[in-house]
């Protein structure tokens, strides 16, 4: 499930899980089979026992969107499930129409799970409210008094699915996060779970991989972790203890497939699309990198990515965009390290089809949006990596980003009409990653000038630049 990107919508607030009257809406709804008939009998024969009409259609108009987005298996599943699977599954759809209580939930209440750190703060939902607003300007034009309606109602909604004991509390339910990822129930006060959250330093990745593989391979029973060997007898990674668990996993799935997929998703720093992939591909195969994958049948493929599915080294299937793949940044960092360590020369030419990949530009004239300019950025930054800073510069920074006028003069288009700042900064540090001689600027290029500006508007102080 993708809500990136959504405008957070605060509608909720007008009830909290509301789950005896969006059981009620679903008996209507299975019995009548279309919404416009139930809404009509909802209103007509007052199903939710509303004193007003108007209290009858804000309640039905909070209902309605959250049950639509249940699938209808989901929905006849609801209608005859216990008390607590109807309000975890009530509590899905919230999540699935409400992106910032989907945020929320998946940036705070998890994280803390996987920590062992059970306990909810007022703080933490102020944190992570001035962490949104720059990317959520509707957070902004919260008053005080709204902010603190949202705040109520939302710990009101995560009390009534059971991923809190009381509103006053606030104490994160353990057992939520031992049955999320298949682990045997323990009792969150053991002295079990107490030292694998101080073996594991309390690092939330891995302790995510190891519920993962203690799960999958030994029926949940966390005894089993002292399989993977701790890290001071391993070379140390960046990632902290995620490295033991990721290093682990290299031993036991060596020579196979699998850790080829790991390395490619390792070449990006960003989810990894079909055609990316397909581009990489492409036959003759890069040795030691694709070349043993070009000729994995479609099952194969398959059968692999699943299996890191189900040990999270690849995140479950996004619905909207079912060839997406992507994991975790330190899982990325570790897989494309080691790549680059064993196989720097086919690390180059991954880097290479990918720059070629990024780089068409189909249109006679210069590029004009960010969604054209996007992928040409991306190509700087793989031409770099593959050692190709010169073509980089000539064949797509200077005449599709930074473009010329007509009098032949830089525009620096990205920078002062669509102000990407970070971008730009990105790439140009990308062009000075090589040795001295991998680039040679034009007479009359001031390529500092855009990176100046943008250091700038990024707030960076003291800046060589």
């Amino acid at each position: 499930m993708s809500l990136a990107g959504q405008p957070y919508s605060f509608s909720f607030t007008a009830g909290a899980l509301l789950a005896t009257e969006s059981l009620k809406v679903t008996e209507s709804f299975l019995r009548l089979k279309d919404w416009i008939a139930t809404q009509n009998v909802v209103m007509g024969d007052n199903v939710l026992m509303k004193k007003t009409s108007a209290a009858s259609i804000r309640f039905y108009r909070e209902i309605e969107p959250r049950l639509k987005a249940l699938t209808p298996e989901e929905l006849g599943y609801l209608a005859d499930a216990t008390s607590q699977e109807q309000r975890q599954l009530l509590f899905v759809a919230v999540c699935k129409v409400y992106s910032f209580i989907y945020d929320f939930v998946v940036e705070v209440v998890r994280p803390k799970v996987l920590l062992f750190d059970h306990q909810l703060r007022n703080s933490d939902y102020e944190k992570f409210l001035s962490a949104k607003e720059l990317s959520h300007p509707e957070i902004a034009a919260l008053t005080d008094k709204s902010r603190a309606k949202v705040r109520q109602v939302l710990f009101r909604i995560l009390a009534d699915a059971g991923l809190l004991n009381s509103t006053t509390d606030l104490q994160i339910m353990p057992a939520i996060g031992a049955n999320k990822w298949g682990l045997r129930a323990l009792d969150p006060t053991s002295e079990e779970l107490r030292g694998v959250a101080k073996e594991f330093r309390g690092h939330a990745l891995a302790l995510t991989l190891l519920a993962r593989f203690v799960a999958v391979l030994h029926d949940g029973d966390i005894r089993k972790r002292k399989l993977i060997p701790r890290l001071e007898k391993l070379p140390e990674q960046p990632g902290g203890q995620a490295s033991r668990i990721l290093q682990f996993y290299e031993r036991m799935l060596r020579g196979k497939p699998e850790i080829g997929i790991l390395r490619l998703l390792g070449l990006f720093d960003r989810p990894v699309d079909g055609e990316s992939l397909r581009a990489l591909m492409r036959k003759p195969g890069v040795k030691g990198v694709t070349d043993k994958l070009d000729v994995l049948g479609s099952a194969r493929w398959k059968f692999g990515v699943e299996s890191l599915r189900s040990f999270r080294l690849i995140d479950p299937q996004s619905r909207e965009q079912p060839e997406l793949l992507d994991c975790h940044p330190l899982v990325r960092e570790h897989f494309g390290h080691r790549l680059k360590e064993d196989n720097e020369r086919g690390w180059k030419e991954c880097h290479a089809r990918l720059y070629d990949h990024f780089r068409k530009w189909p249109g006679d004239s210069p590029p004009e949006t960010w969604e054209q300019i996007e992928p040409l950025y991306r190509a700087v930054e793989h031409a770099c990596k593959a050692g190709q800073h010169q073509n980089a510069f000539d064949e797509v920074y200077e005449p599709l980003i930074v473009q010329k006028d007509e009098k032949n003069n830089d525009r620096y288009y990205s920078v002062k009409v669509l102000k990407a700042f970070s971008s730009d900064l990105t790439a140009i540090c990308g062009f000075f990653s090589g040795p001295d001689d991998s680039i040679i600027l034009p007479p009359s290029s001031n390529v500092i000038r855009p990176a100046s500006s943008a250091t700038s508007k990024l707030g960076i102080s003291n800046s060589p630049l």
